[in-house]
């Protein structure tokens, strides 16, 4: 059935500016606090989180963020014995395969849990969040992903206090070239966000960044939290093997990929498809750099509309259009 409807990505909107009371980007707020609906659980964090590949949601990637107040999804092949190294700002990541996954929140330290799945429309899924939810009524809990508003009431009844939206968007999946399915990002959180609010749910924009101002626009979007990976491969920090040519390159890839399923699970299943990527990520430095700059820019959208705090950037407006940028030097920048 086809659907008569406009659909957009973060490249397909720009953020209308506004007379702002705020000189600089020093005086905005980009952390604030938020309070789970079902478990009442309160934190502060900025609104960014380190998506749980096995690459970038690791220990380290946590101790280089922690002094930017940005969290990071812990990787599910983590043991219950490594995870009582978390740390409180950090999510503990389970999916329904972990025979042990009350062991793994039980040793972590924090209280904040990630229940992940590609495919997060599946009634066995929404029975396995009741399920987390009754044994741990107090911590915070994230699941998804899901695209559409539909079934959201359903994850509401589940008992999450945030639910991940995206898929087939992100950079290193291949979902929407295998299986065909998605919805464009911007629009897939935009219609989300309106009607988790209906419930007081938060709601996680993951994956779809491919430029640092897509965070903003995320936000504007109806975000609470966005969450990336690719972004932040790369790095010294982060665990991508180094790919031994003239030029500095990381071997990165997505976790649906024919290398994460044979890394983890002893190969590729014969009834499943390779909806992941492996390549080459040129070499970034410091995952510092990266951080300070994502940070920057969040706050300089926040100066260009009045955004005093993260809560008041989904007060902006946003307008459709056909280019985003003059790509007149894009082949020839040799820096920001």
């Amino acid at each position: 059935m086809f659907k008569n409807k406009e659909y957009l990505d973060y490249s397909d909107v720009l953020i209308k500016p506004r007379l702002s009371g705020f000189d600089s980007r020093k005086d905005v707020l980009v952390s604030r606090w938020y309070i789970g609906v079902k478990s009442k659980t309160a934190f502060t964090s900025t609104p960014i989180i380190i998506a749980n590949l096995d690459t970038t949601g690791t220990f380290e990637v946590s101790r280089a963020l922690y002094k930017h107040d940005i969290s990071v999804a812990l990787h599910k092949f983590y043991t219950p014995t490594q995870l009582g190294a978390s740390r409180v700002n950090d999510w503990v990541t389970i999916g329904m395969r972990d025979t042990n996954w009350k062991e793994k929140v039980w040793c972590a330290r924090t209280h904040k849990i990630i229940i992940d799945v590609a495919n997060g429309y599946m009634v066995g899924f929404l029975e396995f969040i009741a399920k987390v939810r009754k044994a741990f009524p107090e911590h915070y809990i994230m699941a998804g992903n899901i695209c559409t508003p539909d079934i959201i009431h359903l994850y509401a009844e589940a008992g999450v206090d945030a639910i991940k939206v995206g898929i087939g968007q992100g950079a290193l999946c291949r979902t929407r070239v295998t299986a065909g399915v998605g919805v464009p990002q911007f629009t897939a959180v935009l219609d989300c966000a309106k009607r988790a609010k209906r419930f007081k749910l938060h709601v996680c924009a993951d994956g779809g960044i491919s430029e640092y101002a897509d965070f903003s626009k995320a936000l504007v979007a109806g975000a609470d939290f966005v969450m990336a990976g690719s972004i932040f491969t790369g790095h010294d920090e982060t665990s991508d093997e180094f790919y031994n040519g003239e030029e500095k390159f990381k071997v990165t890839y997505g976790m649906s990929s024919a290398t994460a399923m044979n890394k983890h699970y002893g190969g590729k299943e014969a009834h499943r498809a390779s909806e992941g990527r492996t390549v080459l990520v040129p070499y970034r430095g410091s995952i510092d750099t990266t951080a300070e700059e994502i940070l920057g820019s969040i706050r300089s959208t926040m100066t260009y509309t009045d955004s005093g705090c993260i809560e008041d950037l989904k007060k902006a407006q946003w307008i459709r259009v056909n280019n985003v940028v003059n790509n007149t030097f894009i082949n020839q920048t040799i820096g920001h």
